[in-house]
């Protein structure tokens, strides 16, 4: 099986799942990388939201 998903399909779907109104607001989200699976686990339920004073860090 083969399936292809268009970034503004995968953003619409993700934004109604979490939520979120991607027309006002961006999201950050940190991951944790795992490089022996070279996969990126993410937890979207800790997305914060750009710009906000309390979620603002510097990495």
């Amino acid at each position: 099986m083969n399936v292809r998903i268009n970034n503004k399909d995968f953003l619409n779907s993700l934004s109604g799942l979490m939520n979120w109104n991607l027309e006002e607001e961006g999201y950050r989200i940190l991951g944790e990388w795992y490089d022996s699976e070279k996969a990126m686990l993410i937890d979207l339920t800790k997305a914060t939201v750009i710009g906000e004073k309390d979620n603002e860090s510097v990495d």
